[in-house]
């Protein structure tokens, strides 16, 4: 008798090895079903996708090598020949319609609905029918269509149909998801496997895949930002989902989780700029980014371009995160380029930085580096923007975030920029050209040492009629904006001139405000009335300016009426070096740029040096200093 039990337990386990294919899954003939191994959280609806692939048998090995049984039940008389797998094939390789019913601890979750998915799409079959009994946990679901597919060229798993479950058990509780049968045309449908208590391992342990309630998983951390340490609250801190594609185990869909850093004033200084993030569902690939599109608090300014410009000659060092800010074009590389597009941003030619212009936010989050780029900003870029999970499967602490705005290579993001009083900084502007049209030329400048960045607004009824340049020493833009013209310019020397103001006839009165040098503002203004301005009564050189200078310097000079202007610059041996002017100039103001270099262009020494003016109505000479 003993004997006899133990040969049909043997077949029962033999039955069990060869008719299951893998980990879950209940087998029609050639077709498999399967739900994949998932938890959900309590409170929450997932959709669950139920899958059919065509079974190949001869892809897997059942031959006995990978399934090991104890010695002393003798399976060998029970298995194929060891060099061979028998190939099972199906007579219903079509699908015209199918029924299936499952069951379910309804204590656990709550079946809602069942929709077609993917392939009922595919076929355009009708929508699916069923029947729900949460009393007493079951569904049942069934479906058919003329229109009958073939079905053995499903080789992957494809979802059939999604149930949707409530979720409403208690934490790691099982909903025990059982398939009791699944049907497709009239094929036998009896092929359910049970729960074998002696070999656990061995596939075919449970009908179809495990669906447990989910432990709570929490993620947290906070953002700061790069250059200042400031917390930044209102950022959206994003678990994004990453399904594999190559693996059978992703749920059919995931939603992301979204959270905001705190904002709370009436809280310690540690808690503004940290988030929490839980409710994550466990055992799958995630990525966690951040976003955030606002307070820019006019961090970005033409000094930054200026910055970018020093860095390129070599006049200043950047850390990681002004380099992390310089690159908007996002190329993993510093250039003129990156300046260039912050002083287009200053005056509003666009709104978003190259980098993160999809993302429409000009703000950067990261955590680290791939230290890639070019080779003199190897160091520091591209930052790296995810943390990725593959799996989450625990707790996750300390996941903090730096962060810059684009542009931003200062890092006075969340600092104040108080301006001076006007009469501790001058703004001023001379006429220095009255052109033949009746243009009147203006000079911008202001008493601020050291000038590297500076900003301006132009306020005019007629904005064509106004034009802003500058005098060659600065890279200077200019934007209109409604009755505004916005004005930007970085150099890599100081300056103290902003610029030139063109005021054609007809201009009306004309308005300069809004002054930034340096970052910082200045609560001044400066009016340019149409008609006002004196051209000089008489002749008249003005001191150089810088002076002494390196590279360059301005020279001005002034005619009351339009002459012939010879202007040279002598050594202190008294020998020409360079001619900077000669020919007919108009009447007014003019300025006069040297570089510091002779008529072969070769840069001059350090030391003194003369400047001589000579016209046929008056002649002066004056000094400057070059210092290297």
């Amino acid at each position: 008798m003993y004997s006899y039990a133990k040969k049909i337990t043997f077949l029962l386990l033999l039955a069990s090895i060869i008719l299951t294919a893998g980990n879950a899954f209940a087998i029609v003939e050639g077709l498999r079903v399967s739900t994949p191994d998932t938890c959900w959280y309590t409170g929450n609806f997932i959709d669950l996708p139920v899958r059919i692939e065509w079974t190949d048998w001869s892809r897997y090995d059942y031959c006995g090598a990978e399934y090991q049984v104890p010695d002393q039940y003798d399976l060998a008389p029970h298995f194929p020949d060891p060099r061979r797998c028998d190939r099972f094939t199906s007579t219903e390789t079509t699908m015209c319609g199918f029924e299936m019913k499952f069951t379910f601890d309804n204590e656990v979750v709550q079946a809602v609905t069942v929709t077609g998915d993917s392939l009922i799409e595919q076929w355009h079959w009708p929508d699916v029918y069923f029947e729900i009994n949460n009393n007493e946990g079951w569904i049942k679901i069934a479906a058919a269509s003329a229109y009958c597919p073939d079905i053995n060229n499903i080789t992957d798993p494809t979802n059939l149909v999604k149930i949707g479950f409530l979720v409403t058990g208690s934490e790691l509780s099982d909903a025990n998801l059982q398939m009791e049968y699944f049907k497709y045309n009239e094929t036998d449908g009896d092929y359910i496997y049970w729960y074998n208590t002696d070999y656990p391992n061995l596939p075919g342990a449970r009908t179809i895949g495990k669906f447990t309630v989910c432990p709570p998983i929490c993620i947290s951390g906070r953002i700061n930002y790069c250059s200042n340490d400031k917390p930044v609250c209102g950022a959206d801190v994003t678990l994004h989902y990453e399904p594999d594609t190559a693996t059978i185990e992703n749920p059919a869909d995931i939603d992301d989780i979204t959270v905001q850093t705190r904002c709370d004033n009436n809280c310690e200084e540690d808690c503004r700029g940290s988030y929490i993030l839980c409710d994550a569902v466990g055992t799958y690939d995630y990525c966690l980014s951040a976003w955030k599109d606002d307070e820019y608090d006019n961090a970005v300014t033409a000094f930054d371009a200026s910055i970018v410009l020093r860095y390129l000659v070599n006049q200043l060092t950047l850390n990681c995160c002004q380099k992390a800010a310089a690159d908007v074009t996002g190329d993993g590389c510093i250039s003129s380029m990156d300046a260039s597009l912050i002083l287009q941003y200053v005056v509003g030619e666009f709104d978003y930085f190259p980098k993160k212009r999809a993302e429409n936010t000009n703000w950067l989050f990261f955590y680290d580096s791939d230290h890639s780029g070019c080779q003199k900003d190897a160091d520091c870029l591209l930052p790296i923007e995810k943390y990725c999970f593959n799996p989450l499967e625990d707790d996750q602490t300390g996941m903090d975030f730096m962060a810059v705005i684009l542009g931003d290579v200062s890092g006075n993001w969340g600092i104040s920029t108080s301006g001076k009083a006007v009469a501790d900084v001058n703004f001023t502007t001379r006429l220095v050209e009255k052109r033949a049209d009746g243009s009147m030329v203006y000079e911008v400048t202001s008493s601020v040492p050291e000038a590297y960045g500076w900003q301006f607004t132009v306020n005019t009824n007629t904005p064509n009629l106004v034009t802003v340049a500058n005098d060659g020493s600065a890279s200077l833009v200019s934007g209109v904006r409604g009755e505004r013209i916005i004005v930007a310019a970085a150099s890599a020397t100081p300056s103290g001139t902003l610029g030139q103001v063109i005021v054609q006839p007809g201009a009306g009165e004309v308005v300069l405000d809004n002054f930034v040098i340096n970052e910082r503002s200045f609560d001044a203004s400066v009016t340019l009335k149409e008609g006002t301005g004196s051209l000089p009564s008489t002749f008249v050189l003005d001191d150089a300016y810088p002076n002494p200078f390196n590279p360059s310097t301005n020279i001005s000079f002034g005619l009351p009426s339009a002459t012939t202007v010879h202007l040279y610059i002598y050594n202190i041996l008294g020998r020409k070096v360079k001619t900077l002017a000669s020919g007919t100039y108009e009447a007014g103001m003019h300025v006069i740029v040297w570089d510091g270099t002779n008529d072969a262009g070769e840069v001059v020494s350090s030391g003194l040096y003369f400047y001589r003016m000579e016209t046929p109505e008056f002649t002066t000479t004056k000094k400057v200093v070059l210092l290297k």
